[in-house]
């Protein structure tokens, strides 16, 4: 088979952030803009009884609310990085990703960065992914997302296409049928 696509990922802070960002529970959000209307709403009750206690406070939790997705999403991410380097020690896994018509193959040679022999037992990642298990993807300002059956998350780096070019591979997607959503 033809290769039409090949990636070489780096598992560095960065995909690990934008990768949380995806994964992460999808209510955070309007649960937390919800609470931002609740205390606006809170704020305007308190501004018309002449409560001006309550008002301050609502003020102050208003951007407050609006300002935590981000943080969660930042510690969420540094902290999957911190687990991954107990793990794999100060060199970041690189997974090499080559894309053909019916699948994605993964492979990787983590002997380099796997010092926790402990933990892990082996060093070679490989394995066959195909396209029709992708149910969606994500696509961030530095990485696509593919979640297969919402089972598995695949990162793959834009900047680190090899073969081809992020929008070839976002055109490849959508050929297949597969739904992109941005983030």
């Amino acid at each position: 088979m033809e290769i039409l696509f090949k990636n070489e990922t780096t598992l560095n802070k960065l995909v690990n952030v934008d990768l949380c960002k995806v994964t992460l529970n999808p209510f955070i959000r309007p649960m937390l803009f919800t609470a931002t209307f609740v205390y606006l709403c809170l704020a305007i009750y308190g501004y018309l009884f002449e409560d001006y206690m309550l008002v301050i406070v609502c003020l102050f939790l208003v951007p407050v609310m609006l300002i935590t997705p981000i943080h969660i999403y930042r510690s969420n991410g540094a902290k999957a990085y911190k687990q991954q380097k107990v793990l794999f020690g100060d060199e970041d896994p690189i997974i090499n990703i080559t894309v053909f018509e019916d699948y994605i193959e993964l492979s990787g040679d983590f002997s380099k960065a796997n010092k926790n022999d402990l933990l892990i037992n082996k060093d070679n990642l490989d394995a066959k992914l195909p396209h029709h298990r992708i149910t969606l993807v994500y696509k961030t300002k530095n990485v696509f997302v593919l979640i297969y059956e919402k089972e598995f998350a695949l990162a793959i780096d834009k900047d680190k296409f090899t073969k081809g070019s992020s929008e070839r591979f976002e055109e490849f997607l959508l050929t297949k049928g597969i739904k992109i959503k941005q983030k």
